[in-house]
């Protein structure tokens, strides 16, 4: 059928960005047609979407049986949750950005805001996050939290959790105040707390700049299942995030031997004050070289960051380059395990450690913006490999030091992760499958170039955490060893309720089969 306002292709060969999903056929790649490339301040989103999004959902619901519909992001997620069928749904023209009017604010969030500034900006699903840090950053704004770097669109970047980049934030879904869902032709619904932060207002402008149908649901439940939505609660339209003045990071990057009593206490307690004098930091990061010696004085690097007021005009980040060129990272992926079972691990390590060290620098940082600090990715595109695992901090010496272990363990036979740990922190998520379950948590990302190791690593890891009795969670956009009785142990009547919202949202056989993958069904969240 044709699609109104729509590019369609077939594409006979698509992949992810980390081409852990390769060469995939599509028979319709469907790109609504956007007004613009660049995201805007002050335009709604254009009536003409609403008439793509109906045929594409029309096409899809009534098809027999119903056909899954996939979204795309960044790319960037490796695992099956972007798996992709027959129609996958490009939604790089929905980036519009506007601020909300003041006089949709409701009273209570206007008194619970003023404190830091917050401002509440709608994001559509498919601005791209180093745009959506330029648009925000021209108008003297700021995000409050982001990931690593900015290659997200802001509904994926929600979607699968992605951690935060601030102690006392969490992450990007954490400062989320309002979604707006598009769950069947011309319907949508404008999900946010029971404690609204927005009247009804809000959501009659968003019908009026749309053209949908668009209901208010001021409810904890459903609103916290959308701030993490696997992509399974419908096509997300908007996304009201809490913006805040612009602000610069300024700190220190300080490289600990890995027997540096200094490293451990913050690992334990995010004790920073053998490190710095300076109040608890904004951001705390450590990376961790597994193949470090003891004594060797770059085994860790603390990356400590605190928050000032702008002292110079916003810039956005400079381009960043692949630090490892695609063709250059599967040659190293394929010559170094057949090094590690020539060369003694001493040996090995030494070579490693040392390319570690001429990659990260030991010096201040900043000020930088926001979007400076975590800006463009340095990976090249179609080898990386990562799974990232979330604890209770309590756990936190125990569990960094079981996994160092087993990557040493992996390495004396032979088998070596191509890259180094990176470790963040963050409170306990307000989303019902955010990853962040406890008071406070640490998050061990375990990239690597892709190597024939990199499953049998990663699994070693996860056994690790088993093997020292440590409860975790995996990254839902990552590779994970995530079980349906591993979702209902680390989740319990959370993961209930998510399924009951999606339930509630999508209440057809047809819808639920439009919006779902493979991964809710092995998981037990259908």
């Amino acid at each position: 059928m044709p699609f109104r306002f729509t590019q369609e292709d077939a594409l006979t060969a698509w992949s992810n960005f980390h081409h852990t999903i390769h060469q995939r056929p599509i028979a319709h790649y469907l790109t609504p047609d956007g007004l613009s490339d660049t995201a805007s301040l002050a335009t709604p989103a254009p009536r003409r979407q609403a008439a793509a999004l109906d045929d594409i959902l029309t096409f899809c619901l009534r098809a027999l049986p119903p056909k899954r519909l996939v979204t795309v992001g960044g790319t960037w997620s490796m695992s099956d949750v972007l798996d992709p069928l027959e129609v996958v749904l490009d939604p790089r023209a929905f980036h519009q950005v506007a601020t909300v009017e003041p006089s949709m604010l409701t009273p209570a969030y206007r008194a619970s805001a003023a404190p830091r500034g917050g401002v509440p900006v709608l994001v559509q699903g498919g601005t791209k996050m180093r745009d959506l840090n330029e648009v925000l950053g021209k108008a003297g704004l700021a995000l409050q939290t982001s990931g690593a770097n900015d290659g997200h669109r802001l509904a994926g970047c929600i979607a699968t959790g992605t951690h935060g980049s601030a102690l006392g934030i969490g992450a990007v879904h954490d400062t989320v105040l309002a979604v707006v869902l598009v769950t069947a032709p011309g319907q949508a619904v404008l999900l946010q707390p029971s404690q609204a932060s927005f009247t009804p207002a809000l959501a009659a402008w968003v019908q009026a700049s749309t053209g949908l149908a668009v209901k208010d649901d001021p409810d904890d439940v459903r609103f916290a299942a959308a701030q993490v939505a696997l992509g399974a609660l419908g096509f997300v339209h908007s996304v009201v995030v809490e913006a805040v003045p612009l602000y610069e990071l300024v700190g220190t990057v300080v490289p600990l031997a890995q027997t540096d009593p200094r490293l451990w206490a913050v690992a334990g307690r995010l004790d920073t004050s053998g490190l710095d004098a300076r109040p608890t930091p904004y951001h705390v990061g450590v990376l961790v070289n597994p193949y470090a010696t003891p004594s060797r004085p770059t085994g860790a690097f603390v990356t400590l960051l605190w928050k000032q007021a702008p002292t110079r005009p916003f810039a956005g980040p400079s381009a960043a380059s692949a630090m490892v060129a695609t063709d250059t990272s599967k040659l190293l992926s394929a010559l170094v395990p057949v090094a590690g079972t020539l060369l003694p691990p001493p040996v090995m390590e030494l070579i490693l450690s040392s390319i570690i060290d001429g990659q990260y620098a030991t010096s201040a940082v900043g000020p930088l913006f926001p979007g400076q600090a975590f800006g463009p990715t340095t990976l090249a595109p179609g080898n990386g490999r990562s799974t990232e695992v979330v604890f209770d901090l309590a756990h936190g010496v125990r569990g960094l030091t079981a996994i160092v272990e087993a990557l040493r363990a992996q390495a004396r036979q032979g088998r070596y992760l191509l890259g180094i740990l990176g470790v963040r922190f963050g409170p306990k998520s307000k989303a019902l499958l955010g990853m962040a379950r406890a008071p406070m948590n640490m998050y061990v990302e375990v990239p690597s170039l892709g190597t024939v190791h990199t499953s049998a690593i990663q699994q070693a890891c996860w056994q690790a955490l088993r093997d020292a009795g440590i409860p975790f969670t995996c990254h839902w956009g990552q590779e994970h060893a995530l079980t349906a009785a591993g979702v209902t142990a680390a989740y319990g009547a959370d993961a209930a309720r998510w399924v009951a919202a999606r339930r509630a949202l999508l209440p057809t056989a047809a819808q639920q089969q439009v919006f779902g993958s493979p991964m809710l069904t092995r998981l037990g969240l259908d």
